[in-house]
C-alpha cells in the first residue's frame, strides 16, 4: 500500500509540534534569580541543541523540495499543497524576523 505525501507531511507537522512543546516546557526550568531571562548555560544547551536540529531538519527540506517535485507529483509548484507549504514557512521565516525586531522596539518606547 503506498502511502499518500500529504500523510508524510502531517507525520513532519505532528513531529515538529512535540519538539516544539518540548522546548516550551524546557524554556521553564531556565529561570534564574538575577534579572536576566535565561542565566542558567546548563539548561539553555537543551534549548539551543533543540535549535540547532530544527534549523538544519528544515535547513535540508528547504533544499530538498525542489529535487522531490520532480519524482512527487503532489509537490510540483503547480499544486495547491505546495503553495500551501510556501505560504507555511513563509510565515515562518516573518514570523522569526518579528519576533527578532520587537525586543530592540521595545527598548526604544
Amino acid at each position: 500500500m503506498a502511502t499518500s505525501p500529504l500523510k508524510h507531511i502531517s507525520i513532519f507537522f505532528t513531529l515538529v509540534t512535540i519538539f516544539t512543546s518540548l522546548a516550551v516546557s524546557q524554556s521553564d526550568e531556565c529561570k534564574s534569580e538575577s534579572n536576566n531571562r535565561c542565566n542558567n548555560k546548563s539548561a539553555a544547551l537543551g534549548l539551543k541543541l533543540i535549535a540547532i536540529a530544527s534549523i538544519l531538519v528544515t535547513s535540508m527540506i528547504g533544499v530538498c523540495l525542489p529535487l522531490l517535485s520532480r519524482s512527487i507529483p503532489a509537490l510540483s509548484p503547480d499544486r495547491n499543497l505546495f503553495v500551501i507549504v510556501k505560504a507555511f514557512y513563509s510565515g515562518i521565516i516573518l514570523a522569526t524576523g518579528f519576533m527578532h525586531v520587537l525586543p530592540d522596539s521595545f527598548d526604544m518606547l
